[in-house]
């Protein structure tokens, strides 16, 4: 994938892209959209049901297609009749996190009955909803990333404190292929990670991914293919007293102090994570958009994981910096819509490091 890109987003025309989505706003008048809600995954289970109603993406979704007066119906993953209606519809629009959502899964059905759908393919969505995998491309690719150890559900404790003594303490315990901050855990001592070993009940996993903890900042880049390219947007920096960008902070339930900013970093730190962000994209296999989230850490940017199917709520990560820049949510909504059709007509470009 050589698309171009503009590492400068002043070099982007507003006024002409906003014309771009409101005539494929047009086009979109007589097509059947499904809207898939997840209701698969942990993750998506875990947002319905601690998140407001205002900052649920899903919800916001719903009532923009029916702002826009688009022909749409909203289904879950797990509906019976969900087969029937990829069949009869002419687009679908995935909002589902996780398994069966952002796995692959789902687009791999979609890609064998020839229905468009935003983002990523098969591939990508797999090794980035994957950990160990999308380490592994990292590294091989040359990517900072933290150091990395997986783990066995079924290891004995000297398997798990040789890996730790290995990675150095503190460090983070994930699910393999856990998402949204769920299912991880900040070991600072040996004791706290005999601690965890003793109580590892929670649901099915059976492989872990023991992570380097780097005290740093966290910072994510959004990518989106607009009408004439792939655009980094404006990045986004999280500031905060707590340790690590948890669930609870996500969701305001942390006693926690959390400002987010906007191109708020040092010139030659946001240079490293643009440059390092669309590697990664590239590397990964990813299109249509994503989001790419790093810690920064000792004047360095290591990258934690791609967001295939990032989170769009009203006041989201990814809404941010693309209305940073002058669009609307709705325009945000068509946007992601339209990286489909952009994906299915092959328009390549140049790539321009500017």
């Amino acid at each position: 994938m050589r698309n171009k890109i503009f590492y400068n987003y002043d070099s982007l025309n507003v006024n002409i892209e906003k014309e771009s989505l409101h005539k494929f706003k047009q086009e979109l008048t007589n097509k059947f959209i499904i809207l898939v809600e997840g209701n698969h995954s942990e993750e998506n289970k875990f947002y319905k049901n601690n998140a407001p109603s205002e900052i649920l993406g899903i919800q916001s979704i719903n009532e923009v297609l029916h702002n826009l007066e688009l022909k749409f119906l909203l289904i879950k993953s797990t509906d019976p009749k969900l087969k029937e209606y990829l069949n009869y519809c002419d687009y679908v629009f995935i909002y589902a996190q996780g398994e069966f959502g952002e796995d692959g899964r789902l687009q791999g059905w979609l890609d064998y009955i020839g229905k468009d759908y935003p983002g990523s393919g098969v591939s990508a969505s797999a090794i980035c909803c994957d950990k160990l995998y999308f380490k592994h491309i990292m590294k091989a690719s040359g990517i900072k990333t933290p150091d990395y150890q997986i783990l066995f559900k079924s290891d004995d404790y000297f398997s798990f404190k040789s890996k730790a003594d290995n990675i150095g303490y503190p460090l983070m315990i994930k699910e393999r292929t856990g998402g949204s901050s769920l299912g991880i855990k900040l070991i600072v001592t040996e004791t706290e990670l005999k601690i965890w070993f003793e109580n590892k009940t929670r649901k099915s996993t059976d492989q872990y991914l023991m992570e380097k903890f780097l005290d740093g900042n966290f910072a994510t880049v959004g990518i989106i293919n607009l009408s004439d390219g792939y655009y980094i947007l404006p990045i986004l920096s999280v500031e905060t007293d707590s340790r690590f960008y948890d669930a609870d902070l996500k969701l305001s339930k942390s006693n926690n102090i959390i400002k987010y900013k906007i191109n708020s970093l040092p010139a030659h730190i946001i240079e490293k994570l643009k440059h390092t962000a669309w590697d990664a994209f590239c590397m990964s296999g990813c299109e249509g958009l994503g989001r790419i989230d790093f810690i920064i850490y000792d004047n360095e940017v290591y990258v934690l994981e791609i967001n295939t199917v990032p989170g769009i709520s009203y006041d989201g990560n990814f809404t941010q910096m693309f209305t940073s820049l002058g669009f609307t949510y709705e325009e945000l909504v068509l946007a992601v819509i339209h990286t489909a059709f952009l994906k299915a007509s092959n328009n390549i470009k140049e790539t321009v490091y500017g």
